[in-house]
């Protein structure tokens, strides 16, 4: 056994680049057992994992459907320091603690999204892209110098299939015992000599639901998506190809997911009123008045372009890429209840259908010579320009539903401080005994409600007119970039690494909000104003390092890297405060170890990798009663280690992959950080201003500290070429505080999902495999956000996004 490997096992980190089982070979029909190569495309230019100075994390599209996962919010769980949570009209991306919220249209991701190259400014394309995959990878830490802004947290940089040179007809099965049911067709064809066709589908329907809303008698989150994918490629045969790809999926659920999980006696007492069979538990129901949904289709195209131009002054290569995209997202419906309760009090929903369109263009060039102009050895570049054009068009109406069951809302909503003032009357052994003002307030907002309505139907028209309220923003991006980066080695195993971009954006905003209700404004402190407001940012982005790379399989590095995210205008505001916010900065210094070699004659993949970054005018999103803004008032940093490994053990079949992660994610300073809405400080330090919690010093929120990921496998050889294997993933995540104020009833306990599976594969050829599954086999119960009910402080709703246990079967088959 090697010194190097000895190294690694020592320092107890289980790392590498998430190489899945399915990468089990036998070498030239010996009992060898090797792991594939694992390339990736991190850096714009193909390299072994292990060739990449920085902390990645790597799967191929054969390990993500064997492990029965169908959405990138299911695969975060396989990757240390990573949380998705991804819908078409709301994403929320988090690397190593930090990233953007996602409860305000517009405002700029902190994780970036590329596929096929194709920078995707919003990261809502993603929904229509889990399917039919050849990798998907995580990048962490600040990527500003190749893919520019907005990946201040990371990267996610996912390649579809590609078009192949020989006939395949490919038909995927997927079920799951809560109803959820996708069929996945794959067909390739060959035009020609060097030109095939790839058309791809994912057909997922899930008619049960995850939840049943007693108000409304129906089933919620049962998503449905329509998807297909089309990719012609020509090769050349010397060194061109060309890759012309369309997408197109339409996605749409019942969307009422929030559940009242802690209420006052009065609020609790409210809704049942309103729905006899209202419960105040995270169990499988809601109930919420307002038919909710969710609806959006994206479709989009790229044109890429690969040269090689010979090898000029004796380099060893040089490669020409151009990559042309363009895409929209269509969000035709938005519907919520957003007072998360059966009281028909408000209603938001889109005025018109919220749009996102973009065009990108990135021409660069990649070459790779013997030395540096004669000097030193080895030496590698990418250099390139970018150019995008993006659009945001959004507007909500905030309509309050019921005069009469607003009344009864909000007084059932002052009441904690109402008998906290007069504990004589509906005090603890009061008049009134605790939870009757409720039912009181529910009966008046009935009277009201017959009494309105009386009034109509005797004068024809309403006695008072329809309230509601509009905001949004309509805006218009334009960013220029010119970038390089390069390594050389100016010894034999050591390299510098140096890169920097520069980048200029231009944007125009209009955000608004109008309202004749004056209620509305009364309650949510809504304003009329309508706005036309423009942004220039120019920015530098570094990054600097050194690497020592003794074999092509093994490397240790250090880099330092600067990311910038964008400013930019409030996508929801009710009032002109708050509306522009600035760009906030990332600095990041990471040192790591990579290692491909043998442990006890088996092979092992591991790396480490030790980080710390400092954020500075940090972007923060918080939720201030109706209002939803966005504010410049904080610094923080991540500190903490990655680690990843895949080893083939020596007992032949036997498998181990691991992902391991620590992020220390907190406020270095937010003296500003904002109370709950009942006037709780989590840190016990009172800002400067009234409302205000210093929360310097607190975590980052929706930011485990410890994520972990676990598989033994092991595969069988029987006879009739057929393998037979088995395999569990044990999936840990820490405690987790799911909104901006570290409140304890906003805290996630710490969770542990247990998924086992048996795998049965055509042992020769790969042409077909069935995997029969259970996920979250002890019944873990857990949200990704924790909201304050509207108007009604001390009283908070979840969304889950647990499904249960359930069982999955999985079938494939290849004809060729």
């Amino acid at each position: 056994m090697s010194l190097r490997a000895w190294v690694m096992v020592c320092v107890g980190l289980y790392g590498s680049a998430l190489a899945p089982a399915a990468a089990l070979a036998a070498d030239g029909g010996t009992d060898t057992q090797e792991l594939k190569e694992v390339i990736v495309t991190a850096q714009k230019m193909r390299q072994t994992l292990e060739q990449v100075p920085a902390s990645v994390s790597s799967m191929d599209g054969d390990f993500i459907r064997s492990t029965g996962v169908r959405s990138y919010a299911e695969l975060q769980n396989y990757t240390a320091n990573t949380n998705l949570q991804v819908s078409p009209s709301s994403t929320q991306l988090l690397i190593r603690g930090l990233g953007t919220l996602n409860d305000v249209p517009g405002l700029d991701p902190s994780v970036g999204v590329v596929v096929d190259g194709v920078v995707y400014t919003y990261p809502e394309y993603l929904t229509a892209f889990f399917y039919d995959l050849d990798r998907y990878e995580v990048l962490r830490g600040p990527q500003g110098t190749l893919f520019g802004k907005n990946v201040t947290a990371g990267l996610l940089n996912i390649t579809t299939s590609a078009p192949e040179d020989q006939l395949l007809i490919h038909s995927e099965y997927d079920m799951r015992s809560n109803g959820n049911r996708a069929f996945r067709p794959v067909i390739n064809l060959p035009l020609g000599p060097g030109l095939a066709l790839r058309a791809s589908g994912n057909f997922e329907h899930g008619d049960r639901g995850t939840l049943f809303n007693t108000d409304l008698d129906r089933r919620e989150v049962n998503p449905q998506q329509d998807s297909g994918r089309l990719r012609l490629r020509y090769d050349s045969g010397a060194g061109w190809t060309m890759d012309l790809g369309y997408f197109v999926s339409h996605q749409e659920q019942n969307f009422d997911q929030q559940q009242l999980f802690i209420l006052s006696p009065e609020m609790f007492a409210l809704d049942r009123h309103y729905d006899p069979r209202f419960t105040a538990q995270l169990d499988d129901t809601t109930s919420e008045n307002v038919p909710g949904k969710e609806a959006a289709t994206t479709r989009g195209g790229w044109l890429a372009f690969n040269g090689d131009l010979g090898h000029p002054g004796g380099m060893s290569s040089l490669k020409i890429t151009s990559i042309t995209g363009v895409a929209e997202n269509l969000i035709g419906a938005r519907d919520l209840d957003a007072d998360f309760s059966p009281v028909p009090f408000i209603r938001d929903s889109l005025v018109t259908p919220e749009t996102e369109r973009q065009f990108t263009q990135e021409l660069r060039v990649s070459g790779a010579g013997p030395d540096l102009f004669g000097l030193g050895h080895k030496a590698s570049f990418v250099a390139g320009l970018y150019y995008d054009n993006y659009t945001l068009s959004t507007s909500d109406d905030f309509m309050i539903e019921d005069l009469g069951a607003a009344a009864a809302y909000l007084l059932a909503a002052q009441a904690p401080g109402f008998c906290n003032s007069h504990p004589l009357l509906c005090g603890p052994g009061g008049i009134i005994p605790p939870g009757n003002l409720g039912t009181i307030a529910g009966d008046l907002g009935g009277v009201l409600s017959q009494t309105f309505n009386l009034i109509q139907q005797v004068l024809g028209q309403p006695l008072i007119p329809q309230q509601s309220a509009q905001s949004g923003l309509m805006q218009r991006t334009k960013d220029y970039a010119a970038f390089g980066q390069g390594e050389w080695f100016f010894t034999r195993h050591w390299a510098l690494i140096g890169g920097l971009r520069y980048a200029k954006e231009n944007r125009k905003g209009e955000p608004h909000s109008f309202s004749s209700s004056q209620l509305i404004k009364a309650i949510a402190g809504q304003q009329d104003f309508d706005l036309h407001l423009q942004r220039t940012e120019t920015d530098f982005s570094p990054k600097a390092g050194i690497k020592y790379q003794p074999s092509v399989h093994t490397e240790g590095y250090f880099t330092w890297a600067q990311g910038y995210k964008s400013g930019g205008f409030n996508g929801r505001p009710l009032n002109p405060q708050s509306i522009e916010y600035q760009p906030e900065k990332a600095t990041s210094f990471e040192a790591g170890f990579k290692i491909k070699d043998r442990l006890f004659d088996g092979p092992i993949r591991g790396s480490i990798s030790l980080y710390r970054t400092h954020f500075s005018n940090l972007q923060v999103s918080t939720f201030q009663g109706t209002n939803v803004i966005v504010v410049n008032a904080a610094a923080a940093r991540s500190q903490g280690f990655e680690a990843d490994l895949m080893w083939l053990l020596p007992v032949r079949g036997l498998s181990l992959y691991s992902s391991f992660g620590f992020a220390d994610a907190r406020y270095l300073s937010y003296p500003n950080g904002l109370e709950t809405g009942d006037g709780r400080c989590a840190t016990g330090k009172p800002g400067p201003q009234s409302g205000t919690c210093d929360l310097t010093g607190a975590r980052l929120p929706f930011a485990p500290q410890w994520t972990a990921a676990l598989t033994p496998a092991y595969r069988l050889h029987l006879p009739w070429s057929v393998s037979a294997g088995a395999a569990v993933d044990l999936l840990y995540q820490g405690d987790r505080y799911l909104n901006s104020e570290d409140d304890p009833r906003q805290l996630q306990k710490q969770t542990l999902l247990i998924n086992p599976r048996l795998v049965f594969a055509d042992d020769v050829a790969g042409d077909w495999a069935l995997t029969l599954g259970i996920q979250n086999l002890t019944k873990q119960v857990y949200s990704d956000q924790v909201i304050d009910q509207p108007l009604a402080p001390g009283n908070f709703a979840a969304i889950r996004i647990d499904r249960g246990r359930f069982y999955t079967a999985n079938f494939f088959i290849n004809f060729r």
